[in-house]
């Protein structure tokens, strides 16, 4: 089957175009957002470069593989290589979440809204601080996010950034907390995958740019 199979619901599109032979209902990574091809079929043809498709980037419900058991109303990300959704973040894509039906079996077909922004299981108003590397920091919500535990060198990460969705960050900790773009992002003008340090007992409001990746901070210092 393909990667995923389009049950119903409406779908936010984008035009993409493509490099090789694309099947309707491919997920194709896109930056760090796993998109979903709804055309019926597309050959590629390299005399055509310019030739366009639309890739659905949120919305909609879909019949997708499990990687095992998984509950309903689970928070998952899209495995590329596996070609499935899991429960496991690390090394995957954000992908959404499933409806009403849990899975049992690895393979296990189950419908899941596509979200890659998704912030259901994220983080609930307060959280501890987590890790010391870009990887492992807590994962920040839509909305406000109230972090404790900071002690200089944990911290907290930020999702791919959607437009219009803005974040604010309390450090509510007697220390300096560490704050990590998503992966390949950036926070103000610090470059790529830089960590940002955060003062002691400071707020600031995260407001997304267009590329999806950068955050500016609001104010530019955090007070």
């Amino acid at each position: 089957m393909a990667d995923t199979v389009f049950i119903k619901g409406s779908v936010d599109q984008a035009d993409y175009v493509p490099t090789a032979d694309v099947a309707c209902g491919s997920v194709i990574i896109v930056g760090n957002v796993p998109m979903i091809s709804n055309v019926p079929s597309f050959s590629f043809n390299a005399a055509l470069p310019l030739r366009m498709i639309a890739l659905a980037r949120r919305g909609g419900f879909y019949l997708v593989a499990a990687a095992g058991a998984i509950p309903a109303g689970s928070r998952v990300w899209w495995d590329n290589v596996a070609k499935q959704i899991t429960l496991v973040e690390a090394g995957n894509k954000l992908f959404g979440i499933t409806g009403l039906v849990a899975s049992v079996n690895p393979g296990d077909l189950i419908p899941c809204e596509h979200q890659p922004t998704a912030s259901v299981g994220t983080l609930p108003s307060t959280a501890a601080a987590l890790g010391s590397v870009q990887g492992d920091g807590v994962l920040l919500a839509a909305g406000l996010n109230v972090i404790t535990g900071a002690d200089g060198t944990k911290g907290a990460r930020f999702p791919v950034a959607t437009v219009n969705t803005p974040i604010t960050v309390v450090n509510s900790s007697a220390s300096i907390l560490k704050l990590w773009p998503a992966t390949g992002g950036g926070i103000n003008a610090l470059g790529a995958n830089t960590v940002m340090s955060m003062p002691a007992n400071t707020t600031a409001t995260f407001y997304p740019a267009a590329d999806g990746l950068t955050w500016w901070s609001s104010p530019r210092v955090p007070s």
